[in-house]
């Protein structure tokens, strides 16, 4: 994947600095989103203010969308946007519901109650987000970012403070599975598993340099991979637990508690 600094004059030294925020926030993909990179995207973004922000946006779009071989060789992905504009963005009217991604049909359904779901695909559990979908099945053309970034130029404010983390994100998951709007959304066992493995990944995946696994563990944490992945991640758990995580903001993560 090719530097995007080598992109600087074409963005503009004004802008680079927030689009390299974009193109470094996770894309949508459960399986390998980490909560911490778009904290990070959001959180760099913030002190931009919105007109600045959504400048960013649209430049990252259009670096994203114009030449396809491009965007293969330096790993441009436009859906960034989505994720980052639903957490740095909320609305003028108080709704907290944002708008509806229309880029294919998620791995679990879509919410009815919108109100219990306002940010999905997205869930925010202490300040700290999470990824509920695994991915979307395209099945025709997808939604322009623009549409996303128009609507957020009309309607939204940046959010009133940059994102806090308020706890370690193995207990702010454990919190988020707990909700009835989480049974409601997976009621059958095996998509609940799936997704359950999925965000207990995402928790552990959030804590690094603090805590990290190899490869294998993690797989470890997924079900259906030969171990009972309750288990693995009770112990997980019980290994992080006296770390007591704790977010420092100036470094954006995770550090031992005291």
């Amino acid at each position: 994947m090719a530097d995007l600094s080598n992109l600087r004059n074409e963005i503009g030294n004004g802008l680079f600095p927030y689009v390299k925020l974009i193109h470094e926030a996770p894309g949508i993909d459960g399986f390998n989103f980490n909560p911490v990179a778009l904290i990070c995207a959001v959180n760099g973004l913030w002190p931009a203010g919105p007109d600045r922000a959504l400048a960013a946006a649209r430049a990252y779009n259009a670096l994203s969308t114009a030449d396809p071989n491009r965007g293969q060789q330096y790993g441009l992905d436009e859906q960034r946007i989505f994720l980052v504009l639903r957490l740095l963005f909320v609305r003028k009217d108080g709704d907290p519901v944002m708008p509806p991604l229309q880029i294919g049909a998620p791995d679990v359904p879509v919410p009815q109650d919108r109100a219990a779901w306002p940010l999905f695909p997205l869930a925010v559990a202490a300040q700290i987000p999470f990824l509920v979908a695994g991915g979307y099945m395209l099945g025709g053309m997808a939604q322009n970012p623009a549409d996303h970034i128009d609507y957020c130029a009309q309607n939204c404010r940046l959010r009133d403070a940059p994102l806090a983390p308020e706890a370690s994100p193995v207990g702010a998951v454990e919190s988020l599975l707990a909700t009835w709007p989480w049974a409601n959304l997976a009621p059958d066992a095996d998509a609940r598993q799936r997704l359950t493995g999925m965000l207990h990944q995402q928790a552990i995946r959030a804590l690094a340099p603090l805590y990290t696994l190899p490869d294998q563990e993690m797989a470890a944490l997924y079900p259906g991979m030969g171990q009972d992945f309750m288990a693995v991640w009770a112990r997980q758990v019980a290994k992080v637990r006296p770390l007591s995580p704790r977010w420092n903001s100036q470094t954006q993560q995770f550090e031992a508690g005291s």
